[in-house]
């Protein structure tokens, strides 16, 4: 069986007899198992995993993946819980923006109501001024026609009164 030991080793810039007396072996074991002249016992492997701190699978050629399924499922939990707190963040944000967001309606409707309060005010208030213009101009017209009236039957009465002193 062909282990990655010397690959991890080398890695880490550590020679064959510092690994050897970190997992308590010989350095002459650990040099075999490295040359692959002897096959190391299910406890070594598992010392030399943790050592190196991979999965055994990954030291054994299993995999391509060098950190052990709980590492992976630990490292998966911590993303999950950074993305939950960011939701949470988000979510607090979207909660403010909606607050914020119906204040500023509340606020655009009360400026609406009272600007359209303002314009119906001074439309009131210009028809009125129309009306009292058209009654102004039914009085000029009336005072108008009245005063032609006025002129002609005093032209008249003119006319007759220098007839009558002709005579």
């Amino acid at each position: 069986m062909q282990l990655k030991l010397k690959e991890l080793r080398l890695s880490k810039g550590l020679t064959q007899a510092q690994v050897a007396d970190a997992i308590n072996i010989s350095a002459a074991n650990y040099s075999r198992y490295e040359s692959n002249i002897n096959e190391p016992p299910l406890i070594v492997i598992c010392k030399l995993a943790d050592y190196f701190n991979c999965s055994v699978d990954y030291l054994l050629n299993r995999t391509e993946y060098m950190e052990s399924a709980s590492n992976m499922i630990n490292s998966v939990n911590s993303v999950l819980t950074s993305a939950n707190k960011k939701i949470e963040l988000l979510e607090a944000k979207i909660t403010e923006l909606d607050y914020l967001s119906k204040q500023a309606m509340n606020q655009l409707y009360h400026t609406i109501d009272n600007k359209t309060k303002e314009v119906d005010h001074i439309v009131y208030q210009c028809q009125d001024k129309i009306k009292q213009l058209e009654k102004l101009q039914d009085l000029q017209e009336y005072q108008s026609s009245n005063f032609e009236q006025i002129l002609n039957e005093a032209q008249v009465k003119l006319e007759h009164l220098k007839s009558i002193i002709k005579f």
